[in-house]
């Protein structure tokens, strides 16, 4: 998904929760990579991230009431060789 369609969609999703459902669509990026988006500061409420690549993503004063996660939910970290 390129960087103008995830605004769009989040654009979209806004005027859904704005109208209380009635306008726009829910966001729903299920199965998706979006590892390494900017995603801060945008009203997330009710987006599905049903098995999302959220690697390196910012989230970083999101707005996030019910986000929609689903199994599995992978948590990364920076992994060391251990040293002998």
């Amino acid at each position: 998904m390129s960087l103008e369609q995830i605004q769009a969609a989040i654009q979209t999703h806004q005027k859904w929760l704005n109208s209380k459902g009635t306008l726009g669509l829910q966001a729903n990026f299920k199965g998706m990579d979006l590892s390494g988006y900017d995603l801060g500061q945008q009203d997330l409420s009710g987006a599905d991230f049903t098995e999302v690549n959220l690697q390196q993503v910012n989230l970083e004063k999101a707005i996030s009431k019910v986000l929609i996660f689903k199994m599995p939910i992978w948590i990364f970290q920076t992994c060391t060789e251990p040293t002998s």
